[in-house]
């Protein structure tokens, strides 16, 4: 090989090595930190509303925002931490936090260490926001102008910012006439429309909602309607091009028929994309293992022969119920809805 064509092959190189830097990636993003840090972020900001203290947020906050970064399965945390079962690579802290759990006596001692005395705990909930970087910054995602303290004080530059980026977006409730409220007050330039619970059996009922051919739909179903919803979606792929995203609360998710159907096959739009379906975990903390944790998000999807991704799948993690407010969790959900739909 002579030394012009040696040139010739390097410069061939270092182009496309050059054009595949060049192509946009998405911010890797933890969508259960984004969520839990902004429904963290909201309730700081009816305290400082209030004139109230950073005790008072803390005691509004600790063992009803359920997220520890070092807990990567929270409900085996709770039932029978082992050491020994760290998947490789552990988290940060995971180690340590498992060893600790796993010294305590019962399920209440190790819910109190896992939600609200350890530090990874405070850190994650407390600490300034905007430690986690452009990735999860509302002026980023959002609009420019914007930053955590307009989550707090869920600002009129954050309402707009919210209309814009979700413009031509329905959203619509599913058996949750009190989250169709509170999302109607937090986004007071989106179009919000309650449907009874058996709708999410009803593909006609779904099909009258949007006005026009341009809009898409973000369908917050909850409890009982959140199964059939998935189902109804694999059987009727004309509703399936009209989502904008699923949001999944608190739903009956890891029997069969959600498994044979919760598919990139079964759900794939016609026009190629990866249709968000948020899930969210709702736990008594006086009985935090009546219900199974883990059956209340999908399973993972195999992995489509063809290659083409219809499906995102985003657990959320776990919130405690009764107690949580349906205005803060609107807000916190549609948060992370907005910045999803940003790209």
């Amino acid at each position: 090989m002579n030394t012009e064509l040696i040139v010739e092959v390097a410069a061939l190189g270092l182009a496309g090595w050059a054009a595949l830097k060049s192509i946009p990636r998405p911010p890797a993003r933890n969508w259960a930190r984004l969520f839990h840090v902004s429904l963290s972020t909201v309730f700081r900001g009816r305290v400082e509303a209030a004139e109230g203290t950073a005790e008072e947020w803390e005691s509004v906050v600790l063992g009803r925002v359920l997220y520890n970064p070092a807990a990567r399965a929270p409900e085996d945390l709770l039932t029978a931490p082992d050491p020994a079962g760290i998947p490789t690579p552990a988290l940060e802290g995971e180690r340590a936090l498992v060893e600790r759990l796993a010294s305590l006596p019962d399920a209440d001692a190790r819910w109190r260490l896992l939600f609200q005395e350890d530090h990874r705990v405070l850190d994650a909930l407390f600490d300034d926001p905007a430690g986690l970087g452009s990735a999860h910054d509302p002026g980023s995602n959002l609009a420019p102008d914007l930053g955590w303290d307009d989550v707090a004080g869920w600002s009129d530059a954050l309402r707009d910012a919210l209309g814009r980026r979700l413009d031509a977006v329905v959203l619509v409730t599913l058996g949750d006439d009190s989250l169709c409220a509170a999302l109607a007050s937090a986004a007071p330039h989106a179009r919000v429309v309650a449907l009874p619970a058996d709708a999410s059996a009803e593909p006609e009922v779904l099909r009258a909602v949007p006005e026009a051919p341009h809009e898409r739909l973000v369908v917050f179903a909850r409890g009982r309607a959140a199964a059939p919803l998935v189902c109804l979606l694999a059987d009727h792929g004309d509703l399936v091009d009209r989502l904008a995203g699923v949001v999944l609360i608190g739903g009956a998710l890891g029997g069969a028929d959600v498994r044979n159907v919760f598919t990139h096959e079964r759900l794939e739009p016609e026009v190629l994309r990866a249709v968000p379906y948020f899930s969210l975990a709702v736990v008594d903390p006086e009985d935090p293992l009546g219900r199974s944790w883990s059956q209340q998000h999908p399973p993972e999807p195999p992995e489509p022969a063809s290659g083409r991704v219809g499906l995102e799948r985003i657990p959320l993690g776990a919130i405690a119920e009764p107690g949580l407010d349906p205005e803060a969790l609107a807000r916190a959900l549609l948060h992370v809805v907005a910045v999803r739909h940003a790209g």
